[in-house]
């Protein structure tokens, strides 16, 4: 899934993670560029100053999670 950073954040957010485990979160290391409804136009000009991640589960992985960055 294509999640803002702050996804990981909160306290449901913890016992969520801790029962599954995503097998990797892949952190874009600069901000990505999102538009709303696709207009790329205005997002280019007024900037992101969001974090964006693919966080990925695989059905019954209990495992640690692999976080790694990409871009």
């Amino acid at each position: 899934m294509f999640l803002k950073l702050t996804f990981l954040e909160g306290k449901r957010c913890k016992s969520f993670f801790q029962i599954n485990p995503p097998l990797k979160i892949h952190v874009f290391s600069s901000r990505a560029i999102v538009a709303k409804s696709g207009d790329f136009t205005a997002a280019q000009t007024n900037g992101n100053a969001i974090a964006y991640a693919w966080f990925v589960w695989e059905k019954g992985y209990k495992g640690e999670t692999v976080v790694d960055w990409i871009n």
